[in-house]
């Protein structure tokens, strides 16, 4: 059975993952300066067709890192001696990057996303800059035009050398070129005739971005429509556009629920999105552990309901670049919490008294919650009771919205204590 200590933790690891993602999926890399927004409440990105129910057609970008390449980072503490900024580089999308680190070397060195580590990228680079303060893994080359996300491989506080690369984000002024020749500054046209036809595009302040989900990469465009931010990253299993089920907490076929045996095992979880980006583990009487999807925007929490089973998932929590439409409904993340608040009160699904045993009018409530420094307001609806460890929750569905009143975060089966 899952403790009633393990509850609330699963409830902090949740939001404490959903800060990470966010932090590293915010605002877009431009040359002009839209001000950096580590913190993902700026970037509800808004979708081209926001009726898209499949993977060819509307999305957020997930490329879209919070760092504005028009601020310069400063001196590059990493060691350039001999770098020949004439020697191109070569652009894997799915894979990662070739560049020259000195002008006396014959062959370019490899970089490869989910292989390298920050450890070996140092080894080679020297050492980065850190952009944000709160965004602690992720790490810049300004001179190279090279900014990286990595992942907490070794689950320490602090970016330590085993952590795993995650992606690499390119910004104007990288000097390389996919095998075809398209590079920064290629046309959306030409970028086309080699990509193919995106698995989503948004538009975001001027911005222009199309997510390659299948391949590994995305492209951001400027007002002229040429490229001026390539992100690689790992080739994804399947694209994040599956309808956000508040009732059944359910994402493609993957249940939330705290009841043993109710939601579905980790295990499910790898065959339908493939291997996670991060699998972080916190002890608390039982184990808790999280697998993170960077670049589809999701992260599955979860412990072990009873000695020897699997894990099973006990709550989802979306973020951008997510965009399957919420339920019944043509909402996104990114919509108004008027839109949402007036959609979800429309329905008649959620708990219709104190003990769940009725349906009723779903009631928005409201608590706040402070995780990593940042307070946020949790806006939730009771969908129905589960009891873990003597003690009964309130299985919700939750939203936060940004400065803008904009959504940011949804939250399938929040566990909140009645």
């Amino acid at each position: 059975m899952i403790s009633r200590r393990c509850v609330p933790v699963i409830a902090a690891i949740v939001l404490s993952m959903a800060f990470l993602i966010s932090g590293c999926n915010s605002g877009i890399v431009v040359e002009d300066d839209v001000g950096p927004q580590p913190d993902g409440a700026e970037d509800a990105q808004i979708p081209e067709d926001a009726s898209a129910d499949g993977p060819g057609d509307a999305a957020v970008d997930a490329g879209d890192t919070g760092i504005d390449a028009g601020v310069d980072a400063g001196v590059d503490a990493g060691w350039d001696a001999g770098f020949d900024a004439g020697k191109p580089g070569l652009i894997i999308p799915g894979k990662g990057i070739e560049i020259y680190v000195k002008d006396a070397d014959v062959k370019a060195t490899a970089f490869n996303v989910m292989t390298d580590t920050y450890g070996s990228i140092v080894g080679k680079l020297g050492n980065p800059t850190k952009p944000f303060a709160d965004v602690e893994w992720y790490r810049r080359w300004a001179s190279r035009s090279i900014d990286a996300l990595f992942v907490n491989t070794a689950g320490k506080s602090a970016i330590d050398n085993a952590d795993l690369l995650n992606e690499f984000i390119l910004t104007k002024g990288f000097n390389g070129y996919t095998e075809t020749g398209h590079g920064i500054g290629t046309p959306r046209t030409a970028w086309k005739t080699e990509m193919g036809n995106p698995d989503n595009t948004t538009v975001y302040q001027g911005y222009t971005t199309d997510m390659f989900f299948l391949k590994g990469f995305a492209i951001v465009y400027d007002s002229d429509n040429e490229a001026a931010q390539l992100t690689v990253y790992r080739k994804q299993k399947d694209t994040p556009h599956y309808p956000i089920d508040w009732e059944l907490f359910k994402i493609k076929d993957i249940i939330a629920s705290l009841t043993g045996g109710s939601g579905s095992k980790f295990g499910a979880v790898s065959t339908d999105f493939g291997p996670e980006d991060l699998k972080s583990v916190t002890t608390d009487t039982v184990e808790i552990d999280s697998l993170t999807y960077i670049a589809l925007g999701l992260t599955f929490t979860g412990t072990v309901p009873w000695l020897g089973s699997e894990f099973q998932v006990n709550t989802i929590a979306i973020i951008p670049p997510y965009y399957g439409v919420i339920k019944g409904s043509t909402l996104q993340l990114g919509a108004l919490h008027a839109d949402v608040k007036t959609f979800m009160e429309a329905q008649n699904k959620c708990c219709g008294d104190t003990d769940c045993t009725t349906k009723g009018a779903c009631v928005e409530y409201n608590t706040t919650i402070t995780q990593d420094t940042k307070t946020v307001n949790l806006y939730y609806y009771r969908i129905k009771l589960e009891s873990a460890g003597g003690t009964k929750y309130y299985m919700t569905v939750g939203f936060i919205y940004n400065g803008d009143n904009m959504l940011t975060t949804v939250l399938l089966g929040y566990p909140i204590a009645k």
